[in-house]
């Protein structure tokens, strides 16, 4: 069923500290493009761009591949543009996982633009905000719903994240929470990537315990990392969810997560990046729960509640 009709999932980071996140606007993006069910659907995949008060010359290329011929473009000033990916997907979506692959998607554009990608696919669609300078970052936790389990289809999917260099020689350590494709709970592991390279660590197995919550992710030089939960199942519903996380450095203290419109209960999922993180709802003076580094506390959002705010 698609998102939009489906439960609505709000996914986030809170920390110690509060830090100002500019707009999703800038002149180059990096993004890790998640391998999706093809059982499910997983295209068309599009690239959906669109300029501000100035015009835009766009250009779109997989560095590390260097077989895959740049695409350019110009946006008008104030105007959207989309681009099929489709015909280059098994160059973008990043199987298998435990691979250093040649798969990261760069945008660059000679003016400020906002991006965003999407699998537009009719039963599992969903949208991945691009967000530029503020995505990369050395210090990473992968938020995650860990209440849905994953559908069951004849190519399995899966909850994961993929990572993409920025610059060569790039040392990344992986400290899994759950052990993730042949990687064990606890034990840190490393890959060297160089510019555009990427990595993809996938769930072991289809249940929300087995969902990779509060994995930390260091590096020597920035990354960006996509997040997915491929076709989380709900009853009858299955539906890919994900994102492009921000690093720690700009993760803050204080939200407001907008309830959707559905009857049923929807949620905030609240990941600590610090020991003894309280967490705060509704302005009340008592924590509803206290969660230490890589913790993530669900909140049950009632009918009826338009906002919720938190703060920790």
């Amino acid at each position: 069923m698609k998102n939009r009709f489906n439960f609505w999932l709000f996914l986030t980071c809170l920390m110690h500290f509060t830090s100002f996140l500019s707009a999703q606007t800038d002149t180059e993006f990096w993004f890790a493009a998640p391998e999706v069910s093809e059982s499910h659907g997983d295209n068309p995949i599009l690239l959906r761009m669109s300029a501000q008060s100035q015009g835009s010359n766009v250009l779109i290329s997989i560095p590390a591949n260097p077989s895959f011929a740049p695409i350019g473009l110009t946006i008008p000033a104030n105007s959207s543009q989309t681009v099929d990916l489709t015909p280059f997907k098994f160059q973008l979506e990043n199987i298998p996982a435990n691979t250093v692959l040649n798969k990261g998607l760069l945008i660059q554009s000679n003016n400020p633009i906002t991006a965003y990608y999407e699998v537009d696919a009719q039963n599992n669609p969903d949208i991945f905000p691009l967000k530029g300078s503020n995505a990369k970052g050395t210090h990473f936790y992968t938020p995650f719903q860990n209440n849905f389990s994953n559908g069951s289809f004849s190519i399995m999917p899966y909850s994961g994240f993929d990572i993409v260099a920025t610059e060569n020689n790039t040392t990344v350590t992986i400290i899994p929470s759950v052990t993730i494709n042949g990687h064990p709970a606890g034990t840190a592991f490393t890959v060297t990537l160089n510019r555009g390279q990427t990595y993809s660590c996938i769930a072991n197995g289809q249940t929300a315990g087995e969902h990779p919550t509060g994995t930390e992710i260091n590096s020597n030089r920035p990354i960006c990392v996509t997040i997915k939960d491929d076709s989380m199942s709900n009853g009858s519903c299955r539906d890919l969810m994900g994102d492009q996380i921000i690093p720690v450095s700009l993760v803050g203290m204080e939200y407001i997560v907008m309830r959707g419109f559905l009857s049923a209960d929807e949620y905030a999922f609240i990941l600590g990046t610090q020991d003894g993180t309280d967490i705060f709802i509704a302005g009340n003076a008592t924590p509803v729960a206290t969660v230490n580094t890589g913790e993530q506390y669900m909140y049950s959002i009632p009918p009826g509640q338009a906002t919720t705010y938190i703060e920790t």
